[in-house]
């Protein structure tokens, strides 16, 4: 073996690489950059002397210093662990000769390792992530939706569960399950493992109706079948008519077997995430506009219904006030009384509702109002008996059990009396103008030969 050089070679003395610097201004390598320190900072023999400092701390001098250090560092180990014979100094250069190429390896190696781990740490990361705004985003769906949802998670986790290849850890509602989680995840930083494979699932053989939720540690076994599902309508609630008519389309996922399960997971859980909420969205906007065409609809038809019973009030006043001027032709002022109350009640009646139509639109008319619709309704009716007793009974005479005689029908006064009682069939009004005292000529009978 050689001997070490000592540090008072002059081949490493500044010498070599520029002019002699005194022992009070030697170069330490770990000083500051002086070139881009102030001028009243600068030490005088930084910018006066023969030699000045590098620019940098990464210069070419730094650079080489280094790797002779690195050198000498190899060369000295590998002189201590070659061995003690007359090949000992060939095997002790020729593994300083690779030393440089190994520690390179060694640091590539390091690297790829930590790269993986980190990888590692994203997949779980991302897959906590994913599930926690899906459970978000099904809090704010309807409830037949939310049992969808929970339902394929919980089938989830029973996919796992037969593969034997995670571990259920605690069970309960998703507060206590949460504070669980988080305190395995605080113990793991402190003892330095990291980030563990935990994430909360819906519990095996419960339901959306009760649920409840677990905490699973799942591993990086892989899984040994394809993981293969088709979601549609059923995974959201819906109906297969709904989802067609609102154009929202199934989804295939696919996870190749030899994946390991973290990562598989996390496939499923953000393929799942981003076609549920996308087709929750498809859905929502065709609901509301469902919901537009029926108040649109259900405005149309009350609309016509309006007309249409403006129209009947309209035409029983029409007929309301003929019947007044017949009562009023005849003298009959107690009847022509009653059919103006009536008029009276129907013109209120009409203007109480076509108001609170006018207000409310399409919508339901107020309780006050529907009252007071029921009460002109009832003050119509009642106003109608009074009216048939008017003009249907015949008068009676005191004492006698006959109607008073009122002479003979003549044509004009069939006419009156059919208009006044609202009587078009002939014999009905015959028989009720005989009852009342008229009477009507017999035609003669035909002679014969």
């Amino acid at each position: 073996m050689p001997d070490t050089p000592s540090s008072a070679d002059p081949r490493f003395m500044g010498a070599n690489f520029g002019p002699t610097v005194p022992a009070s201004t030697a170069i330490n390598p770990d000083a500051p950059d002086l070139a881009s320190a102030g001028a009243s900072d600068a030490p005088p023999v930084a910018t006066q002397g023969a030699f000045a400092s590098p620019a940098k701390p990464g210069s070419l001098f730094r650079s080489v210093i280094s790797a002779l250090g690195l050198a000498l560092s190899q060369g000295v180990q590998a002189g201590l662990t070659a061995p003690r014979n007359a090949q000992g100094p060939a095997v002790a250069a020729e593994t300083a000769q690779q030393a440089p190429q190994k520690a390179f390896e060694t640091r590539m190696a390091n690297q790829k390792a930590l790269t993986t781990a980190d990888m590692d740490k994203l997949t779980i990361a991302s897959t906590q992530l994913k599930l926690h705004q899906l459970h978000m985003i099904t809090n704010q769906m309807e409830e037949n939706q939310q049992n969808a949802v929970y339902d394929k998670g919980r089938d989830t986790l029973d996919k796992f569960v037969e593969s034997g290849k995670v571990d259920i850890l605690a069970e309960g509602d998703m507060g206590a399950v949460q504070a669980e989680f988080n305190r395995r995840q605080a113990d793991a930083s402190k003892q330095g493992q990291g980030l563990l494979p935990l994430q909360i699932l819906p519990s095996l053989g419960t339901t959306g109706k009760n649920p409840k939720y677990s905490l699973v540690m799942v591993g990086k076994e892989k899984i040994t079948d394809n993981w293969d599902e088709t979601w549609g309508a059923k995974d959201l609630g819906y109906s297969e008519e709904d989802f067609k008519a609102a154009g929202v389309a199934s989804f295939k996922f696919h996870a190749s077997a030899g994946m390991d399960q973290q990562k598989a997971l996390q496939l499923r859980a953000t393929q799942y995430l981003n076609w549920a909420s996308k087709a929750e969205a498809a859905m929502s906007a065709w609901k509301r506009g469902q919901a537009t065409i029926g108040s649109r609809e259900k405005e149309s038809k009350a609309n016509r219904d309006l007309r249409w019973g403006i129209a009947k009030l309209t035409d029983e006043r029409q007929r309301t006030i003929a019947r007044m001027r017949q009562a009023q032709s005849l003298g009959d002022k107690e009847l022509f009384q009653a059919l103006q109350e009536r008029s009276r009640h129907i013109d209120k009646l009409a203007g109480i509702e076509n108001t609170a139509r006018g207000l409310t639109g399409w919508m339901d008319i107020g309780g006050r109002t529907q009252a007071a619709i029921k009460r002109e309704n009832e003050a119509i009716a009642s106003t109608d008996d009074r009216i048939a007793k008017l003009s249907g009974g015949p008068k009676v005479s005191s004492g006698s059990s006959q109607p008073e005689s009122k002479g003979v029908a003549t044509p004009d006064i069939v006419n009156n009396w059919s208009v006044k009682h609202g009587i078009t069939d002939p014999k009905k009004v015959v028989e009720g103008m005989k009852k009342e005292g008229y009477t009507f000529p017999q035609k003669p009978k035909p002679q014969g030969p």
